[in-house]
């Protein structure tokens, strides 16, 4: 797996102070994709060549919440396509990435359950965070202008 680090993609990274009290959600969302897009092949193949050198490959494992709580990891699933598969009794209606133990700061964006240009259905956005602050973020003005909220995806195991 390679991901795009904000501590090494060519974009400048915000502070703390930016995206808790100044930046727009749609700044964010603009960082964020600004990052997705920095992940090319050109990249890949100079994190491989730069991972080769390394002999103890595991040194190179990252927790996600090494760093709470700005760290993000986002996994992007629209291009699985999974709902237009033809299992040969059906297509699924969506699908879903199977956790069993929820990491805090873990955003999951699955594809829109109708591609067709008549839906206004967009992708769905799974985010793991406290259950103690659930309200709050589905409360928000600023959110609830950009998303719709549709329940709880997982619950950790343990």
């Amino acid at each position: 797996m390679s991901a795009s680090l904000s501590i090494t993609a060519p974009v400048t990274q915000p502070t703390g102070n930016e995206v808790i009290t100044e930046w727009s959600l749609s700044r964010l969302a603009t960082y964020v994709r600004q990052m997705t897009n920095s992940m090319t092949q050109e990249a890949l193949d100079a994190t491989l060549e730069m991972v080769a050198t390394v002999k103890d490959k595991s040194s190179l494992n990252l927790r996600i919440d090494s760093f709470p709580p700005m760290s993000v990891l986002q996994t992007d699933h629209r291009d699985a396509n999974i709902s237009s598969a033809d299992f040969g009794f059906g297509k699924p209606a969506t699908y879903r990435h199977l956790i069993d133990q929820i990491t805090q700061g873990v955003i999951i964006i699955y594809p829109s359950r109708d591609p067709s240009p008549e839906s206004d259905e967009g992708p769905e956005i799974s985010i793991t965070y406290e259950k103690s602050l659930k309200d709050d973020l589905i409360n928000d003005p600023e959110w609830c202008k950009y998303f719709e909220y549709r329940g709880v995806d997982a619950v950790s195991a343990s």
